[in-house]
């Protein structure tokens, strides 16, 4: 679940805040709010996310979500390849960046989709393919589907809350 920064959004009140939220706010309300604030990722592309897993709450209570149970390896380092390192927050990452790019489904050839199939690239296309930084946050490298959030009634580490969404910050 992605909840973007800056738009019109519901709070948990259920009152529209028309600047939207920002990193900060996200980060003063959830960080650290036990089984939550540490699994929410604060600086996704122009946003918050959340990975989750589907079905029932019925695990211990360190892995009880509103939304099912808490992703398996969320707080893993994975290694692949040696010198590499992997975590599931890159998933989630690469998973915005793909849908903010061109929704679910896409991938890091899908700009060229069109000439590749017809056989003709131009050269300027053909270098950028060539110079293409593929990481696991490259857009298209993850698919896992996208669900943007307006109201923070319906997110899960939000929902449920006790606490006021904090004023926004002035500068």
């Amino acid at each position: 679940m992605y909840v973007p920064y800056g738009v019109p959004i519901k709070e948990q009140s259920g009152n529209l805040r028309t600047g939207g939220i920002n990193q900060a706010d996200c980060e003063r309300m959830l960080k650290g709010t036990p089984g939550y604030g540490d699994r929410v990722l604060y600086d996704a592309p122009r946003g918050m996310a959340q990975i989750f897993n589907g079905g029932p709450t019925n695990g211990p209570d360190e892995t009880k979500t509103f939304g099912g149970t808490v992703t398996q390896g969320w707080n893993t380092k994975f290694k692949f390849v040696s010198g590499s390192q992997f975590d599931s927050s890159q998933a989630t990452r690469g998973s915005v960046t793909s849908w903010k790019a061109g929704g679910f489904n896409y991938n890091a050839g899908s700009p060229y989709a069109d000439n590749l199939k017809h056989g003709f690239l131009h050269p300027s296309q053909l270098k950028e393919l060539t110079q293409l930084s593929i990481t696991p946050e490259t857009a298209g490298f993850f698919n896992i589907p996208v669900f943007e959030v307006y109201d923070l009634r319906f997110f899960p580490p939000t929902r449920g809350q006790l606490y006021r969404m904090p004023e926004p910050l002035t500068v």
